[in-house]
């Protein structure tokens, strides 16, 4: 059945001035297609002037259209040309498209990531040119660029500006560069015709308008056909909020909020051939929504992946060319921003509101913490980690969900050849893999915080002979560099076999975590993908493998699998598994007296380290025992020399060939 989501004809926050409409934040607004989108059958269309085109957003071309299909944060986009007809004429797919240009002119182009590629309107052909994500195009298909984001390059010509490039536009055969400190006017040679912070450049029935932000006031200039430039309107802007704590994106000034959650940190996404991990928090909204910068900062790129739904704001902490970290905030309204490159932003300051999601209810901004290098960025940041963990604001008490995997169990066992096991006759090495998802505040699931493991022995619960951390959703991710390291740790943590396919998308969301591809460390790697665990290190007999997850908030959750180990041997008593081991005084005291001994019997032998492990399954400390002695003694120190935190520790007498595990609880 087909089902219309919503008709795109009206914005809020908008004042009609006069032929053209200016935003509350002093932007121009691009006229839009009055267009209807909707779905059917999983495919996503758009109907304008009685025509349908396949896509997620649609484009003037010369006489005809462009129509994209982007439903993921990243590449590959599906690119669709029509003619003025609306007969397919042209389709590819293009590993990015960024800040596509078109317009009723002969030519389009979008940045790659590397080059901008130009798309000839009368016969469809494709070129290749260098550029950057900033460009514009003159009639004729020659294109002007910004190189080292302050020299603009056109033909043959370098302009030095000294200033950083914000948008290039062509006009009366002459380029308009906008600037934060002013508009620049490009012929023959460059000269600054306003100075001030240019917020924005837009050519809007047949003139060309800009504006000149001063305090919380804007002036909206327009540069006619005679070149005579004329102040249409001066308005005053919305009043800006700081804060110091950094907070949610959304519902900013809330002390604390439900907030809904639609997509977490590095959970499995795809909506078409390729998974990849999402890079960043989706917090769900309402249309035009307000979006505020959670941290002061530089604004360093503002750009689109995929036409209107896509426009994004970068904002690094630092104002610096080196790598530094940042902030971005997809998925805004292009006419709402308030900011443009190079400006100061302070945390609590608005700097747009949220895109009407086209699709399933899902208006929302993607929000990440990110990293990159350069004057300015070009969108091939790296994600550093999971800012759900940090948002203060957040309120959410719902625990983590564990699914049934395969029939009624939540928790089972494959071996390195891909059989699946019988949990009651566990032998040799296998992977021990569940489903747990969590729900913040809204219908969608998501994947949870961390997950770790421990198994017990059956007739005595109280005895750990195992404790391993798997994995917490806070890795780094080069996803929107297109790079290796996304996909590693996807095919690390997730299974994707025929019986147990990971995946997520709106219909569907599926995940089957290994929990053993890990080596207990907080870092995923390639060598994580090579871990099991190997049963036959232990006694045969009855044991329970518990599985615990946590969501950001600290709500916790556990199952748990009797099962038994048979591997036709008995472990010699003299093995490290067999002996005792306990740790006094237990619990302990941080920072004071107490020296915790952690005592082993018989006695230790060469070469066994007992390694200390924090719940996240960080190693804090390693202390190397001394042959023949009964126990080792820990101050409460990490490695560099500083009390831990209160809290549960684990502890593992680690040889070479086995190891035994212990708990120590830590109090202030």
């Amino acid at each position: 059945m087909k089902k219309t989501l919503i008709l795109l004809l009206l914005l809020t926050g908008i004042f009609s001035l006069f032929a053209v409409q200016i935003s509350s934040a002093g932007r121009i607004v691009k006229p839009k297609l009055s267009a209807e989108y909707f779905q059917e059958d999983g495919e996503y269309y758009i109907r304008y002037n009685e025509m349908e085109f396949i896509g997620t957003s649609l484009h003037l071309f010369g006489l005809g259209y462009i129509a994209l299909t982007t439903l993921e944060e990243t590449a590959p986009v599906w690119v669709k040309i029509y003619n003025s007809k609306g007969s397919l004429e042209k389709a590819f797919k293009a590993d990015k498209v960024i800040n596509l240009q078109s317009n009723k002119n002969r030519y389009a182009a979008y940045y790659d990531g590397e080059n901008i590629v130009k798309i000839d309107s009368e016969n469809y052909k494709m070129t290749s040119h260098r550029g950057s994500s900033v460009f514009g195009l003159d009639v004729a298909g020659n294109i002007a660029f910004s190189k080292n984001s302050k020299t603009l390059v056109y033909k043959n010509s370098e302009f030095e500006l000294n200033e950083i490039i914000r948008e290039i536009s062509f006009f009366q055969e002459k380029i308009y560069v906008s600037t934060k400190k002013g508009l620049w006017e490009i012929s023959d040679e460059s000269r600054k015709i306003r100075n001030g912070n240019c917020l924005d450049l837009e050519l809007v029935n047949d003139a060309l308008y800009f504006s000149i932000k001063d305090g919380n006031r804007a002036k909206i200039y327009k540069i006619s056909q005679s070149n005579e430039i004329i102040l249409e309107k001066e308005i005053e802007l919305q009043v800006m909020r700081t804060h110091e704590d950094i907070s949610s994106p959304l519902e900013y000034t809330q002390e604390s909020f439900a907030h809904p959650i639609g997509n977490s940190y590095g959970e499995i996404q795809q909506y078409g051939d390729t998974p990849y991990l999402h890079p960043g928090v989706d917090f769900l909204g309402s249309d035009f929504q307000e979006v505020y910068a959670v941290h002061d900062g530089y604004v360093k790129a503002i750009l689109t992946t995929g036409g209107d739904p896509y426009w994004r704001i970068a904002i690094a902490n630092e104002d610096s060319s080196d790598e530094t970290e940042g902030y971005l905030y997809a998925h805004l309204n292009e006419d709402s921003f308030t900011v443009g490159v190079g400006d100061f932003v302070s945390a609590g300051t608005q700097i747009g509101t949220l895109y009407p999601w086209n699709y399933y209810d899902f208006t929302h901004t993607h929000y990440a913490r990110i990293k990159a290098g350069g004057i300015t960025w070009q969108g091939d940041w790296w994600t550093v980690d999971n800012p759900l963990v940090d948002t203060i604001n957040l309120i959410d008490d719902t625990i983590p969900v564990f699914e049934n995997v395969i029939g009624n169990q939540k928790i089972v066992f494959r071996s390195e050849n891909g059989e699946y096991l019988n949990s009651q006759n566990l032998s040799g090495s296998f992977d021990i893999i569940t489903s747990c998802y969590d729900l913040t505040n809204s219908e969608w699931k998501l994947d949870v915080w961390e997950i770790d493991v421990d198994i017990v022995k059956a007739e005595n619960p109280d005895e750990i002979v195992y404790s391993n951390f798997a994995f917490a959703y806070d890795f780094p991710l080069d996803t929107y560099g297109a790079g290796s390291w996304d996909a590693m740790i996807l095919n690390t943590i997730y299974s994707r076999d025929s019986q147990l396919f990971s995946i997520g998308n709106y219909e569907e969301r599926s995940y089957y975590q290994i929990v053993t591809n890990s080596d207990g460390n907080d870092v995923i790697d390639a060598s994580d993908a090579a871990n099991s665990f190997n049963s036959a290190e232990f006694d045969d007999g009855n044991y329970i493998i518990i599985i615990t997850a946590r969501d950001a908030n600290g709500n916790e959750n556990n199952t748990y699998q009797l099962v038994t180990f048979n591997n036709g041997v008995s472990i010699d008593e003299n093995t490290i598994e067999n002996r005792k081991t306990y740790a006094y005084p237990n619990p302990a005291r941080i920072g004071g007296n107490d020296l915790i001994k952690i005592y082993y019997s018989p006695k230790f032998s060469d070469n066994t380290n007992v390694e200390i492990y924090n719940l996240r399954g960080q190693k804090v400390q390693t202390i190397k025992a001394e042959e023949n002695n009964s126990f080792i003694q820990w101050d409460g120190k990490d490695q560099h020399d500083k009390f831990v935190g209160e809290g549960i520790y684990f502890y593992k007498i680690v040889n070479d060939s086995a190891k035994i595990c212990g708990k120590i609880t830590l109090m202030k």
